[in-house]
């Protein structure tokens, strides 16, 4: 019988006006934690292990955060209470929100997805479409559908209702690691191990597309609202541009000194964030390609991101075990 012992992690909330940390009584953690990043708002210390997850509630007044010690947190952004706290277990590499900010689809090495009603913490449903651990997984825009992709080199799309397969995707040569999907559920991507990306017609299951380029994994894939660009991450320090319709790579975006670990596009469509094992998370201008801005405060490789709805603010997961509340400039 296996057993899981679960210590509840404690939380830390650091924040003042100025963008420097309050005094921690915990000075080890301060010592740790210690950001002088005017952009700074706030810290929360949620988990015991590497976050692997992050994303704003719909309301904008709480954040989700999930991580490898198998746990999943609901917190007020504002004063850092805990909402709901959600004991998985499994060790969770991805997480996605309803359109609704309702529930929450969640994903790892189990080889299984799970479903959480958010207002009662009860499990929904308990998905297993797949024969390996899951990366990635997004919900659609009428959060009917979801979409995953998996160390077994495939990419599975689904109903949420019943777990019913409608389409798998095969022809990656390594496991898939990211996914994406347009908003009319009609087209997707996948970035993989194999180091190639792949364009995806998804109601016969055709792949459009073979986006190749990069020289190493890829982390991260985005679809810009309109349909007709991607942005890709890749474990090889460089952010991508791609024309979908052609193929084409258009830009190659540098910066970072250690491979990028993920991707998350602006509400309005005009920048994104990337997040890398350099520690950093960078704003990138999309309509000239400038870096606007690197925000410093990780101590770890940076492994997820979220905008809020009204674009103003950003949260980034880390290795370091923290999770971050930034202004964006």
């Amino acid at each position: 019988m296996k057993i899981l012992l679960f210590i509840l992690p404690l939380l830390l909330l650091l924040s003042c006006d100025d963008g420097s940390p309050q005094e921690n009584e915990n000075t080890e953690r301060e010592k740790y934690f210690r950001c002088t990043d005017p952009q700074f708002v706030s810290l929360f210390y949620n988990h015991s292990n590497d976050i692997h997850g992050v994303c704003f509630n719909r309301d904008g007044r709480t954040a989700i955060s999930a991580s490898l010690d198998y746990s999943i947190v609901e917190f007020d952004v504002n004063d850092g209470s805990y909402r709901r706290i959600l004991w998985d277990d499994d060790m969770i590499h991805t997480i996605a929100l309803s359109p609704d900010g309702n529930y929450l689809l969640s994903g790892g090495a189990s080889q299984k997805m799970k479903y959480w009603d958010l207002q009662t913490g009860e499990l929904v449903h308990d998905y297993h479409v797949h024969s390996g651990s899951v990366l990635s997984a997004v919900i659609s825009w009428n959060g009917r559908y979801v979409f995953s992709g998996s160390t077994d080199t495939t990419a599975v799309f689904f109903r949420i209702e019943d777990g019913s397969i409608i389409k798998t995707l095969k022809g990656h040569q390594n496991g898939i690691s990211c996914v994406a999907m347009d908003l009319t559920a009609n087209y997707t991507l996948t970035g993989s191990a194999d180091f190639n990306i792949k364009y995806w017609r998804l109601y016969d299951g055709a792949c459009l597309q073979t986006l190749k380029g990069h020289e190493q994994v890829i982390r991260g894939v985005v679809i810009t609202y309109d349909g007709k660009k991607a942005y890709s991450a890749s474990s090889d320090q460089t952010i991508k541009e791609w024309d979908l319709t052609s193929g084409i790579c258009l830009r190659t975006f540098t910066g970072h000194t250690r491979g990028v670990r993920c991707i998350s596009l602006s509400p309005d469509g005009k920048y994104f964030l990337t997040g890398s094992s350099d520690d950093l998370v960078k704003y990138w201008r999309i309509s000239d390609g400038s870096c606007v801005y690197t925000f410093r405060g990780h101590n770890g490789r940076v492994w997820a991101l979220d905008f809020s709805l009204d674009g103003k603010y950003i949260i980034s997961g880390s290795e370091d075990q923290s999770v971050i509340l930034w202004r964006v400039p």
